[in-house]
């Protein structure tokens, strides 16, 4: 097989240059931090540039096997490509986009998106940087926190937190298909924790109850390709927010979900005010309390709501 089929059995994203078949990029693999597709490979040549770092290899084929441990054997070829009508749409981050570990202290938004996500919400340097959030200042996402979503090195989405707490919406989505937010590539476990938002994900995250804390980017029904993000799970466990509505959805999220999973549900106290995301590590520790799901509960709790 050549490259680009090879990089799509790994669920990896590429480019095509419109004028060359055999010309590609992907996003540089020699840890340059590139997002942009800067790391070129001729497909007939085996030769490869990043235009990011400066990474050149007469071997381009080689080392991006070998790097990205790809066992299948790979040829310096272009195969005929699918018609149109089967490729899969690719989704882009904003134009502007700009990585909050590598974007420099001159510019006062960038700073104000970086206090907003460490001081206000507790968001700490190594999630910044494990999870590539992000920042845009111009267009449709300006003035917002951007968090991707990624399977390896394929963008599935992202969604966007207006940091400036003056926006009307609080969160933009892109277009198409809406993914779990935090998903990893391998479970840690078969436990995972779901929550309303990118913050309340990461928020449960540091506090260690479970290693994978997931979001489903809203509280109503999750959509068929998040429920089958959570086929690999034996265990889930609901942490809605403290509002009629969050806990609503999340009841109904549940009942969809008990018929293939075990499912519990997080319940505060009826005076209890904060979401995940504005709780510390020791509240979150101290709630932890999973709740099983049953047709009972889903009554109960939805019979208390009416009282709300």
């Amino acid at each position: 097989m050549d490259l680009r089929n090879a990089l799509r059995v790994r669920h990896i994203r590429f480019q095509q240059e419109s004028g060359d078949a055999a010309e590609i990029r992907i996003c540089c693999i020699m840890g340059c931090g590139d997002l942009r597709f800067r790391m070129g490979i001729n497909l007939r040549d085996n030769i490869g540039h990043c235009f990011n770092c400066g990474w050149s290899s007469a071997t381009a084929i080689q080392d991006v096997v070998r790097e990205l441990h790809i066992s299948a054997e790979v040829e310096a070829t272009v195969e005929d490509e699918p018609s149109a009508a089967v490729q899969e749409p690719l989704v882009d981050l904003p134009d502007d986009f700009v990585l909050l570990a590598r974007a420099g202290h001159n510019d006062p938004l960038v700073n104000q998106a970086r206090e907003y996500l460490m001081e206000d919400r507790n968001v700490s340097s190594a999630q910044i940087v494990e999870k590539r959030i992000g920042v845009s200042l111009a267009g449709r996402y300006a003035y917002r926190v951007v968090f991707p979503m990624w399977t390896g090195f394929q963008l599935l989405g992202f969604t966007a937190r207006d940091f400036t707490l003056r926006q009307q919406t609080k969160y933009l989505h892109n277009p198409g298909p809406k993914y779990m937010y935090n998903r990893m590539d391998d479970a840690h476990c078969d436990v995972a924790i779901i929550s309303e938002g990118p913050l309340d994900a990461l928020s449960i995250e540091r506090a260690g109850v479970v290693p994978d804390c997931l979001a489903t980017l809203g509280h109503h029904i999750m959509t068929d390709t998040q429920r089958e993000q959570l086929r690999r799970y034996k265990h889930l466990v609901f942490w809605p927010d403290p509002d009629k509505v969050g806990i609503q959805g999340f009841i109904e999220c549940a009942d969809a979900m008990s018929a293939t999973h075990k499912v519990s549900m997080i319940r505060m106290p009826a005076w209890w005010e904060k979401d995940p995301g504005d709780m510390t590590p020791a509240e979150i520790q101290d709630y932890f309390r999973p709740v099983a799901w049953s047709a009972s509960l889903s009554m109960r709790m939805s019979a208390e709501l009416a009282f709300r």
